[in-house]
């Protein structure tokens, strides 16, 4: 009685653990599966943004955007995480901060070319924020 009442609980507690994580602990779909709302030039973007920044976050806000770009900087975080910024024809920047994880590959930190990235649009604080991005081939 004692042995199926200690296996009741287990399988109870591996059946609630399953849950809580499915449920509260599991993050999203990564990037690389996410289908591209809007494919643009950050340029683009950069100047929908100065010119109308309320219709532009209606439009692009939380959107999945493939964007390309030169390359103004490279920079990794104290975690380890990298972010690319992206010139325009502006003062600002559009700035991707890739994925968690997420390397350069062989690009270097002095990489000034141009790129294709993807990630969801976080809005605009004087430059416009890219977050979760992926560098596209």
């Amino acid at each position: 009685m004692r042995r199926k009442l200690v296996l009741l609980v287990v399988m109870i507690s591996a059946i609630a653990a399953v849950v809580i994580y499915r449920e509260f602990l599991s993050t999203g779909p990564g990037m690389k599966s996410r289908e591209v709302a809007h494919e643009l030039t950050a340029t683009e973007l950069y100047d929908a943004f100065d010119m109308d920044e309320a219709a532009a976050e209606q439009k692009y806000l939380g959107q999945v955007l493939a964007i390309e770009g030169k390359v103004s900087s490279i920079t990794k975080d104290e975690s380890g995480n990298y972010a690319i910024s992206l010139e325009t024809s502006g003062f600002g920047l559009v700035k991707c901060t890739l994925e968690k994880g997420y390397g350069i590959g062989s690009l270097t930190e002095q990489y000034r070319g141009k790129l294709r990235l993807k990630g969801e649009c976080l809005g605009f604080l004087l430059d416009v924020q890219i977050g979760e991005a992926i560098i596209l081939p």
